[in-house]
């Protein structure tokens, strides 16, 4: 989950909200009924960067030197991954065919083309991991 900088003052109702249009039975397109439940991902994450482990803004810093989240800046996002052939829609968009967020792609994305999109990303951009349960 990418959110603004601005999401970290209240980073549990950010997320309530960005997820908000992805929950199940909303009346959204099949492709957007999912999941249900969800959760910050507490067990697995990115990497930090070094010296990213004492900042106030990491998300569930962990002693191994991984976190569910923070802004892009403090994060290691080489070998960052996401399940193979992901189709990402925007939470505002009606469908993947629509979104314009998606740069215009309309085949999945692959691991590389996440890294990519989020590495391009301002470093101030929060990046949260989530467990959705399927």
């Amino acid at each position: 989950m990418c959110l603004p900088p601005s999401a970290g003052a209240d980073l549990a109702g950010a997320l309530g909200a960005a997820m908000a249009p992805f929950e199940a039975m909303c009346g959204y397109p099949a492709e957007r009924d999912q999941w249900q439940p969800w959760t910050i991902a507490a067990s697995h994450g990115f990497r930090m960067r070094p010296g990213a482990a004492d900042d106030p803004r990491t998300v569930l810093p962990r002693p191994d030197g991984t976190c569910a989240g923070g802004p892009g800046e403090l994060l290691d996002l080489a070998g960052w991954w996401i399940e193979r052939n992901y189709r990402p829609v925007h939470g505002a968009c009606d469908s993947l065919a629509g979104c314009p967020h998606r740069e215009g792609r309309t085949e999945p994305w692959t691991w590389v083309d996440i890294a990519a999109y989020l590495e391009r990303l301002p470093g101030d951009v929060l990046i949260v991991r989530l467990r959705c349960h399927v």
